[in-house]
């Protein structure tokens, strides 16, 4: 219990009671008349006791910090923390210093390798994708193309009649320098397989085929079953595509196809294309088409498969 207008501070041994100063030395020492302490004790007129080791103030406002500036030091430099503001409201800033470099990590896996298509006739393009860019080039002049959907490990392909490189749902074809470029609505994919003959060019896209051939523009056919993985061949005659249970032929200069049911065919038969024509392999039959001709002919051959080997 404190009096109003009574203050004790303890310090050690010194005390500061009402202005007068006295030490702790004497077992009883007597304040005013009115108070005394005695033994440790503040004695008040009516005989109440109130310890000196337990006298207290107010409990004053909670502090609260807050953290202010996060610095990154130079490396190597001492770490640092400034408090800044008055109770109750202070600021925390720091600054740590940062860390050495760490030792070299482990070397990666490879990345794709490009593909680079090249022209099996002297004189003509040589083609590189990159990230919806290609490189062409022809005559000793080489060019940067945009060629949207294109990633470096886009299929490309070359032959006598031009360049064709996949995109996602786009192809990109050339013609000695001139880069064309054909939208395909989600239909073609960079893996998709390209095959480049004397024929023509020929690329997959899922239910529908695109063909570049000497003396057309890039066209496409509708031809259920095929898939953007699905075998394909050409020859200096004709072109050939597998789908699930259908073949596709298509000849030399002409822009349509012709599709057959063959039963077994599966887009990863096996497929050749030579100065004989094109065949494919099924389930007890083949397909075939001759040269410069789109028609194709279902054989019977019992025991064939669609994995057998095709000798040319």
């Amino acid at each position: 219990m404190v009096k109003q207008g009574l203050s004790i501070v303890c310090l050690s041994v010194l005390f500061s009671f009402a202005g007068i100063a006295f030490a702790q030395t004497p077992d009883s020492v007597v304040l005013d008349g009115d108070v005394h302490i005695t033994n440790g004790s503040l004695v008040f007129p009516d005989g109440t006791l109130q310890s000196t080791a337990t006298l207290q103030g107010p409990a004053g406002p909670a502090n609260s910090l807050s953290v202010g500036t996060v610095t990154t030091g130079a490396p190597g430099s001492a770490a640092a923390a400034t408090i800044t503001g008055t109770p109750p409201s202070q600021v925390l800033n720091l600054t740590i210093p940062q860390g050495s470099a760490g030792p070299t990590g482990p070397t990666g896996p490879q990345g794709p390798v490009a593909n680079v298509g090249f022209s099996d006739n002297p004189g003509t393009a040589m083609i590189i994708p990159g990230n919806g860019q290609i490189g062409v080039l022809h005559s000793s002049t080489f060019g940067n193309f945009t060629a949207p959907g294109v990633i470096p490990s886009s299929t490309v392909r070359c032959g006598p009649v031009g360049c064709m490189i996949a995109g996602l749902n786009a192809v990109e074809y050339v013609r000695g320098s001139t880069v064309n470029s054909f939208s395909w609505l989600g239909q073609v994919a960079p893996s998709s397989q390209i095959t480049c003959g004397g024929a023509g060019c020929i690329i997959p896209g899922t239910d529908q085929t695109g063909f570049l051939t000497s003396n057309n523009a890039l066209f496409v056919a509708t031809t259920p079953g095929v898939t953007t993985s699905s075998s394909t061949q050409c020859s200096g005659t004709n072109c050939m595509i597998a789908g699930n249970g259908i073949a596709v032929c298509l000849a030399a200069g002409v822009s349509t196809v012709n599709l057959a049911t063959v039963f077994g065919v599966l887009p990863s038969s096996t497929l050749q294309c030579n100065a004989a024509g094109c065949m494919v392999a099924g389930i007890g039959v083949i397909g075939y088409c001759l040269p410069g001709s789109t028609t194709i002919t279902v054989a019977t051959v019992p025991g064939v498969l669609p994995t057998s080997v095709i000798g040319k």
